[in-house]
Formats: C-alpha cells, structure tokens, sequence
C-alpha cells in the first residue's frame, strides 16, 4: 500500500504494484504483499500487464496465504510475473510465497505466452511455495534459449482446473541439465490440461516428493 496499489479488484495496480516490486528488488528485500485493500475489503489485485521481476538476489514476495493475496491479470497471452526480465545481476536467493497468480480469463492453450510465471532469466538457490496457478497456459515456463532454474525448491503448489497446457514446461530452456532442484509436494487438478503436464524437464541430482495428479481427463502424457 505504500507504493498507491488499491487492491480492491477494480483499479489497474499494474504501476503501482510494478514499482513496489522494482524498488523492493533494489534493495535485495521483502515486499509484503496484502490480503485486503484500504477499506477492510477482502479483494484482488487488478493488473493489465506482465510484471517484471529484475534479476537481482534476496528479493522476497510474500503474500498472505494464496487464498488471500491474489494477483490478477486481465491481460491475455502475457505472463502474470516475468521474472529475471530485467537487469544482468546474478539472480539468487529469491522467494515467491503465499499468493494466488491468476488470469481473468480462461487460456487456451494456443495463448503460449499465458505462464503464470516466466522464468525469463537464470534463478539459483531460490524457493517458490504456497502458491495457486490458475486459469493460465502453464504455472511455470521458460523464455527461450535461458538456462532452467538450479538448486531450487519447490514445495506446496496447486495447479488448478483452470490450466489447459499443464504445469510446469521447460520446453523453450536451453539443454543443459540443471542440477539440485527439490521438488516438494504438488497437487495437480488436470481436468483442462492438454499436457504433457511436466514438460521437458532435465535435470540431474534432483528430489521429488509428492505429486498428486488428479482428473486428467484430455488424456495428456503426465512426464515428458
């Protein structure tokens, strides 16, 4: 709220909420995200665009539990939050937790560019956790010809009906495979999805926990 970001739904929060996360990122810090918007009123944060993550290190987003802090896009065909999309720091020691990235509008999976979140940089040694995608292509894609994020966590993610490619897709990454990854639990509603709903993902050292994939009812090929 101390950058003007209304949260109440209605208002577009795109510049607002954009120079919060680039003046946070400066430096190397938390930015709170909020569950309500001035007046008490239980609502989600309006936004027309993508929103840049600079690459830089110690950023933290947190929201106040994904049922709670829900960023919205009306845009279609964009990411909800493109992260690493400017600036050339290293980019490390990030964490993205507790929020809901949802789109206005359902996504057919001919709307490509509808990731949820971008990974349009190289990311290590970060976490992503408690956090819902919906109504998107993917939840979580690559730009092309970028390294896929190494030594990372990954823990407590919904994927939600709403997806119609699938989860997570790495297709676009260059082919090197990245090391150390964890990837915790994740429940996967895949009743739109076309799949594959794990998309060329390569990588050596990783963990997996559980992965619960449930009402794929397209048919789509689960790991590719």
């Amino acid at each position: 709220m101390d950058f003007g970001v209304q949260w109440d739904g209605i208002t577009d929060d795109t510049t607002a909420l954009q120079n919060a996360i680039t003046t946070v990122a400066a430096k190397h810090a938390r930015l709170e995200l909020p569950a309500t918007n001035p007046s008490g009123a239980s609502s989600v944060c309006k936004i027309t665009s993508g929103l840049i993550t600079p690459a830089t290190w110690g950023l933290q987003m947190v929201g106040q539990g994904p049922y709670a802090t829900i960023i919205q896009q009306s845009a279609n065909n964009v990411p909800i939050l493109d992260l690493g999309a400017s600036g050339s720091a290293p980019f490390h020691s990030c964490r993205l937790a507790d929020l809901q990235l949802v789109y206005a509008s359902s996504q057919p999976s001919t709307n490509t560019g509808a990731y949820a979140a971008r990974f349009s940089a190289m990311q290590y040694e970060s976490t992503i956790e408690r956090v819902i995608f919906q109504n998107g292509f993917y939840g979580m894609g690559m730009a092309s010809g970028i390294t896929a994020p190494w030594g990372c966590s990954y823990d407590d993610l919904l994927f939600g009906s709403g997806l119609t490619g699938g989860a997570i897709d790495w297709h676009l990454a260059s082919t090197n495979g990245v090391p150390n990854n964890h990837w915790g639990r994740f429940y996967i509603d895949a009743t739109n999805m076309a799949g594959p709903i794990f998309n060329r993902l390569l990588g050596v050292s990783w963990t997996w926990d559980a992965v619960e994939i449930l009402n794929a009812n397209q048919g789509p090929q689960l790991l590719n």
